[in-house]
């Protein structure tokens, strides 16, 4: 109360006056002193005028505070001086202009340099890159905040001249709370009470000990899974080639890993086509996972009774289940769209279960016309579904050419799924870009990272196949080692000035080089204000850029952590048990008769170690990480929090990492074991068939 006056000649429309209300979040200013110079926001402010002190009074309610809880107060980001953030590095200082020659130089009437006059691939435009410099410096065009608020759907004034981020500003997919008492794969973390655990610990403020339980959970789940479906349940004898030792594979093991893809599948599209509802009834897609069953046993009964196998056939496999997914992706798209309205029409419909089965079909029967955003947003999911389905088979060519290939051609293999694992994350990432933020980096970054580990760890027994000398293959696990290794490193990249305004200038320098033109467009220069609270970091604003990126390096972490963390869990059951001669992880002479080399022992042993030295070094970058986010950047940190907090208080969500997680782990066993023909794609003659 009392904070008032003028902002000066450039404010226009005064201040906050006598007896109102000061904002909840902010600082005797009225809005964020932490990267915003004051030249910046005279330039927003005289564009709007009035509407800025308007926005100033629209301050966070007690109401809206209390939704953040016992982290409340840490959502109060302190301020900080964007030019002394890192106290080794002083480029930009306050007040820089960036660096070039002064005779070259061209001044605006306000005596500040214009980035739109340059060439975006010219002298002036690298030196901003690498060497950055004061906003305050630089000649702002009129019409560029908004263009870009055009273009990006801000709001405006921006939202960050009012007031600083909060936890309350970030929206989630959330299951409504009547569901929740639903036993089912979506709501066993929530059942088990491991979103009561994480809340527990964050409040005592562990974060460590909060990463330890959620990667424990989230290794445990698929590994037990794995053990038990992969490692418990006998299989035949491969080489006797009889239609009884294919029995379980046929009947068993071959169609419940598609039926469980297939599920997954079907979830994960759920959530991403409606983020207030990320459920449908598992009556409404039972039709689909029967079908998926039915069809693997018909398609490879009559194979097992005639030729037995043949070459990479669970790929072929895999094929076929897509297929008869996305078939059933247009058959359901009308219900999955009715079901919501009917839900909010019949609540109480969903107690019993016999209530639930008729209201799920009774979706079908419901009319309804799938709106233009409804059909983007299913358009959208079959791409990305594609995508994942690519990058599965890329991975089993990545395990085929590692087997057979020389050490050289194994380390030329492990820098090219490196430069995939690039184009994979940028492919998921714009084709998930409708759907929620949460959904969008459980697959460009969870999945996507957690399918590498988890394949590359279970590739590596096979680095030393020419020697005994495992000296002589260090380049190759050295080339290994840098992928988790560079991934950390980007993590904290992420947060600095200089990656940001590369970032944002790359992804404009094409046109500018190749149709000479002055600058890219406004997008190339990276925006010190907070213009978007909810965004994803895809624009550039530099304060959502960072918040974001927090949260996609943490899933970075955990999925990369759960890929090497499942191989030390899982695979000792290649070595014991009744399957153990159904992998290649014992040096079996029978096999020598298909031109095919089992693992020894000590294949196995180096394999483990490397996983250990990698899950170690990732649990060391993930807290040298989380402590330098603390000390560095405490106005990025709450956010990372809050997306933590964020699992525990919609647990639910740990139910689509298991999903995701299993269905890694499951095809990656799938690849190694003999019946599926991925890593024994050489047995035999005519295709590979176990009968020639």
């Amino acid at each position: 109360a009392g904070q008032g006056g003028g902002r000066g000649e450039m404010g226009g429309g005064g201040g906050l006056g006598a007896g109102a209300e000061a904002p909840a979040v902010v600082d005797e200013k009225g809005y964020n002193d932490g990267y915003a110079t004051e030249t910046t926001r005279n330039f927003v402010e005289a564009t709007y005028g009035g509407e800025v002190d308007d926005t100033r009074r629209k301050h966070l309610s007690d109401e809206q505070r209390e939704k953040a809880e016992f982290w409340c107060d840490a959502m109060d980001a302190p301020k900080v001086d964007e030019y002394s953030r890192l106290p080794w590095w002083r480029w930009p200082s306050k007040g820089q202009k960036v660096p070039y020659p002064e005779k070259l130089r061209k001044y605006e009437a306000d005596g500040r340099e214009n980035p739109f006059a340059r060439w975006g691939a010219g002298l002036w435009w690298l030196s901003y890159v690498v060497c950055g410099a004061d906003f305050s410096t630089m000649h702002i065009p009129d019409e560029m905040i908004d263009e870009l608020s055009d273009k990006h759907e801000w709001k405006k004034p921006p939202v960050g001249l009012a007031r600083q981020w909060h936890s309350s500003d970030v929206s989630s997919i959330r299951l409504p709370q009547e569901l929740m008492d639903h036993v089912n794969m979506q709501t066993l973390p929530y059942r088990l009470g491991l979103g009561r655990l994480i809340l527990w610990m964050l409040s005592k403020k562990r974060v460590f000990g909060y990463v330890i339980v959620l990667t424990a959970f989230l290794i445990f789940s698929p590994g037990a899974w794995a053990i038990i479906f992969y490692g418990s349940i006998p299989l035949g004898d491969y080489l006797q080639c009889r239609f009884k030792d294919f029995a379980v594979w046929l009947f068993v093991t071959n169609p419940i890993t598609e039926v469980v893809w297939a599920f997954t599948e079907f979830n994960l599209m759920f959530a991403c086509i409606d983020e207030k509802l990320p459920w449908r009834p598992f009556w409404m897609y039972l039709p689909a996972l029967a079908s998926v069953y039915v069809v693997q046993v018909l398609f490879y009964l009559p194979i097992a009774l005639t030729v037995g196998t043949f070459t990479c056939q669970a790929l072929v496999g895999r094929a076929i289940s897509y297929l008869i997914v996305v078939g059933w992706y247009h058959i359901l798209q009308r219900p999955v769209f009715a079901y919501p309205k009917l839900y909010r029409e019949n609540p109480d419909m969903l107690v019993k279960r016999m209530d639930r089965v008729r209201l799920a079909f009774r979706a079908f029967r419901t009319p309804h016309d799938v709106t233009e955003h409804e059909h983007l947003l299913w358009k959208q999911w079959i791409k990305t579904s594609f995508v994942k389905s690519v990058i599965l088979y890329v991975y089993a060519g990545y395990i085929i050419g590692v087997k057979g290939g020389s050490a050289t051609v194994q380390t030329g293999l492990a820098v090219a799924i490196f430069i995939a694992q690039v184009a994979f994350r940028k492919f998921m990432q714009h084709f998930a870009q409708p759907f929620h933020r949460d959904m969008n980096f459980l697959l460009s970054g969870l999945t996507v990272y957690n399918m590498q580990a988890t394949y590359i760890a279970f590739a590596t027994p096979n680095i030393n196949m020419e020697d005994a000398l495992y000296s002589q293959n260090w380049h190759t696990y050295l080339v290994l080692f840098s992928g988790p290794l560079t991934d950390i490193l980007i993590a904290f990249w992420h947060q600095s000035l200089m990656w940001f305004r590369f970032r944002c200038w790359i992804k404009k320098i094409p046109k500018p080089v190749l149709c000479c033109a002055r600058t890219p467009d406004y997008a190339a220069l990276g925006i010190p204000i907070d213009m978007d609270f909810d965004g994803r970091g895809t624009t550039n604003a530099h304060p959502d850029y960072r918040r974001a990126k927090a949260y996609f390096d943490f899933l970075v972490f955990i999925g990369s952590l759960c890929g090497y963390g499942s191989y030390l869990m899982v695979s000792w059951i290649f070595l014991v048990g009744p399957n153990k001669y159904r992998y290649p992880f014992n040096d079996i002479p029978s096999l020598s008769f298909f031109e095919t080399r089992g693992f020894t022992f000590e294949d196995w042993a180096w394999s483990v170690a490397y996983s250990v030295i990698v899950f170690l070094v990732l649990i060391v970058g993930f807290v040298l990480y989380v402590a330098y986010l603390r000390k560095f950047y405490p106005d990025v940190w709450p956010s990372l929090i809050n997306s933590m907090y964020g699992y525990g208080r919609q647990p639910f969500k740990l139910g689509f990492a298991v999903l995701i997680l299993t269905v890694t782990l499951s095809d990656t066993v799938i690849m190694l074991l003999n019946f599926s023909r991925v890593w024994y794609y050489n047995l035999g003659d005519s295709l590979g068939s176990c009968r020639a």
